[in-house]
């Protein structure tokens, strides 16, 4: 069944390449796929799990909801696992055999009740405002207070500069993330005080003194505009939702967060009540280093979800008063500060004795430091929200940057092109002069710039960096030939616009069905029209990414990556270039054909399988630098969770309608390590519970985080006004039926064939290798180009 859903999905995608117009070619694939899956054997014995759901009669199905009332996936109508099963809503069928919710509560994560404290003491009370006074001095005590600063050859101080921000953002941020730690410490303080519930705590709306700054929402004057503004604000039409979306808007959740004092206590304790288990420890026993390539899905695959993460999510730790990072080891490494010394943000993550790789350097002590946080409008009082420092829309921001200030310093100001420079391989990004952009420890290294500030982080994101401005330097080209009267600000506009519209279609024509496979696709309704304009568009629908999606499934590209690149000539590997060996040092770049090369290399290398088995180069030698050692990836991802109040993998089956896990038993093999690191099942955490999952049917990863990962997606189409394909009248900066038509023919491969040399050949669908049946390479000629001639004005 696996191999025919995915065996179809290609023929769809390839309609102007395959024809499967009859059984014998449409079984052809299927055999194929039979073939693959039935050949593949598990790696030391280890079979992944599939996960079980409860089985629902046909009589519990209702075939249609109430009028007015949709029928969703579970996910999508959260507040059911808070509801009494005599609350629950009416189970409907949805598509592919599914069934879902007549949702009454939207995407409200619990049901609303009578306000029972409205005449609470407290509400607007003298004593409230002086416990607001009294946290401001707390606070301001606790940001000032001087902490050790992160030496600059420590491996995470590499990590930290990927939250780097111009030095404008960077005092905005500061200031947020104070006003943000004041509304925390406010209520945890109220709590404590006065022994209240979390959810009395949050019903006093109006928590100030005469001193507050209280955060508006932005006022849009115009909210018709042709394009899409820098900072995603103004995007939706209504004037209390004009941020929805935005730079420097919070995470939003698809269950309340685990935070142990309701409000913002990281999850640090299992549920018999004792600590949990090291994250560095959970990494060792559970996630070591297996070579599992995928059968047909390439490196390309794994790098342009790098690139699309960063287009709409980066968090920022909290730093030192004068911006600098915290430090919570001791210098040497060997043990964790002594808690006078210890930052209020620390949260690091300690390592056995006889941890096998850090035990010989005498490494106790992983740096980790608390998220940034977002105040809530209006100076309410609530749970902890991470802060995300980019547009939380799929708008190229990793190209544009997520503010007209970054846009101004990426723009040539002449026939609306990006700045880039001539160089021996093609036109380059600009060479940032900031040292700091690759580690800030060797002078003279060659750095990059561009509208995100992770680019450097490892040299094939560069790639895909610099191929992204060349296209928009391309389209602005064809557009300025056959418009010479347009004005450098509408050829960067139209130029924009259009790259937006490409990634878009790429990302939900092949990308996603890969990823989450075609029954998510259909029910989530996520694949591309292949007609005419969608009007899907909900302004009820906020795009803010989950914590859940970013701080866990979405994180199923880590376990893909392959810790080296193999270089290839003539068949034959000629070099294997081990990951951390370019992190952060993109400068063979510069080295005549090497783009090519490493591009020829992405697409017909083989990714990793996404389970859980995770290359060293990030779970011991991220970032590394110039040490023997580096930042553990996979302890860092299990630490964030934690952070973040992310909820148990228990907590979210049950939102997808699946069955809780009540033994280890039911992990299968895994079982008898998962006992070792956890106490009970409800401890196990989401990232970790989700790469242990079988891939689901034909996607990459487990059913778990195709829930997640479809939802957010749909949420990235239904809450983006200015989505490529949105009707005339939802979307001001619509499309021409001829330009939606040219959009349509759009694929990656046609990218790189337009802006990588000496790229002549490629598969046509850029993910499969060009073994995978009809994927064979073609001649660049061979690809379908977009015709500009619809945007000749």
């Amino acid at each position: 069944m696996k191999s025919s859903v995915l065996a179809c999905f290609v023929c769809v995608l390839a309609n102007f390449y395959i024809e499967c117009n009859s059984e014998v070619e449409f079984r052809k694939y299927t055999d194929y796929f039979d073939d693959q899956f039935d050949s593949l054997e598990s790696f030391q014995g280890y079979q992944p799990r599939e996960q079980t759901f409860r089985y629902v009669s046909s009589e519990e199905i209702a075939k249609y909801c109430p009028n007015g009332v949709k029928c969703v996936p579970p996910i999508q109508c959260p507040a059911h696992v808070n509801l009494r099963s005599n609350e629950k809503p009416q189970k409907c069928r949805l598509s592919s055999k599914k069934w879902g919710y007549c949702c009454l509560t939207g995407y409200n994560l619990t049901v609303s009740r009578p306000d029972k404290y409205r005449n609470h003491q407290l509400r607007n009370g003298a004593m409230l405002r002086e416990i607001v006074t009294e946290v401001k001095n707390i606070a301001e005590r606790m940001i000032s207070h001087r902490s050790h600063s992160l030496r600059t050859d420590n491996p995470d101080f590499l990590h930290h500069l990927t939250f780097q921000s111009t030095n404008r953002n960077h005092q905005r941020d500061g200031k947020i993330s104070k006003w943000a730690l004041e509304q925390i410490l406010t209520g945890q303080l109220i709590r404590e005080r006065e022994q209240m519930l979390p959810e009395e705590v949050f019903e006093l709306t109006d928590v100030r003194d005469e001193n507050s700054v209280c955060l508006q929402p932005p006022k849009c004057k115009n909210t018709q505009l042709k394009y899409r503004t820098a900072d995603g604000n103004c995007n939706n039409p209504l004037p209390d939702r004009s941020f929805w979306g935005a730079a420097g808007q919070p995470m939003e959740r698809l269950l309340l967060p685990a935070y142990e004092d309701g409000i913002w206590a990281p999850r640090q304790h299992s549920v018999d009540g004792s600590l949990l288990t090291s994250p560095r420890t959970v990494s060792r026993i559970l996630f070591p280093d297996f070579d599992r390539p995928h059968s047909f899905i390439n490196l390309l695959f794994m790098q342009f979800g790098q690139f699309t993460t960063h287009d709409f999510t980066q968090s920022s730790s909290i730093q030192n008063d004068d911006g600098q990072p915290i430090q919570c080891c001791k210098d040497d490494g060997s043990s964790v500060l002594p808690p006078e010394e210890m930052h209020f943000a620390c949260m690091p993550i300690e390592v056995d004795a006889d941890d096998e790789f850090y035990g010989p350097f005498n490494q106790g002590c992983i740096n980790f430091v608390r998220l940034s946080l977002a105040p809530y409008f209006n100076c309410r009082i609530g749970f902890g929200k991470q802060i995300s420092k980019v547009t939380h829309f799929l708008d190229a921001s990793g190209v544009y940057g997520s503010s007209l200030e970054v846009q101004g310093l990426l723009r040539s100001f002449q026939d609306g092109k990006l700045e880039v420079f001539p160089r021996i391989n093609g036109d380059m990004l600009p060479i940032t002069t900031r040292n700091q952009s690759c580690g800030g420890t060797s002078e003279g290294k060659i750095c990059y710039l561009s509208g995100d500030g992770r680019t450097n982080q490892i040299i094939s994101l560069t790639l895909l960096h610099t191929m992204f401005a060349r296209e928009h330097n391309r389209i602005a080209s064809i557009l300025v030939r056959i418009n010479p009267h347009y004005s450098d600000e509408l050829l960067f506009q139209e130029a924009r616009r259009v790259l937006i519209a490409e990634m878009q279609h790429i990302i939900y024509a092949e990308y996603l069905p890969l990823l989450v496979g075609r029954s998510a696709m259909e029910r989530f309704r996520l694949y591309p029209e292949k007609n005419g304009y969608t009007v899907d568009y909900d302004p009820n629908i906020n795009p803010a990414i989950r914590n859940e999606f970013s701080g866990a499934a979405f994180r199923f590209g880590h376990s893909t990556v392959d810790g080296h690149f193999k270089m290839e000539s003539n068949g034959n590997v000629e070099e294997k270039i081990e990951i951390p060996d370019v992190m952060f040092d993109p400068e063979r770049l510069e080295q005549e054909g090497f783009p090519g090369a490493l591009m020829q290399t992405l697409l017909v290398q083989n990714m990793q399988k996404a389970d859980h088995s995770v290359t060293r180069g990030l779970s011991v030698f991220m970032f590394r630098g110039s040490n023997p050692f580096g930042v553990d990836l996979v302890a860092t991802n299990i630490q964030r969770g934690r952070d973040q109040g992310i909820r148990s993998y228990n907590d979210y089956l049950e939102l997808i309608g699946g069955k809780r896990i009540e033994s280890f038993d039911e992990f299968g093999p895994m079982a008898s390590r998962l006992r070792l690191v956890y106490r009970h099942p409800d401890d196990v955490d989401l990232w970790v519970g989700g790469l242990l999952e079988d891939p689901f049917q034909d996607a990459v990863v487990g059913q778990l985080f195709v829930e997640i990962i479809a939802e957010q997606f749909s949420r990235f189409k239904r809450g983006d006004r200015y989505f490529y394909s949105n009707h005339p009248k939802i979307n001001p900066g619509y499309l021409t039926p001829c330009q939606l038509r040219e959009i349509r023919k759009v694929t990656l491969a046609r990218i790189i064939c337009d802006n990588i040399e000496p790229i002549v050949n490629i598969q046509p669908f850029a993910f499969l290798t060009g073994e995978f049946p009809g994927n064979q390479p073609v001649k660049c000629q061979n690809i379908p180009k977009v015709d500009f001639s619809c945007w000749k004005s």
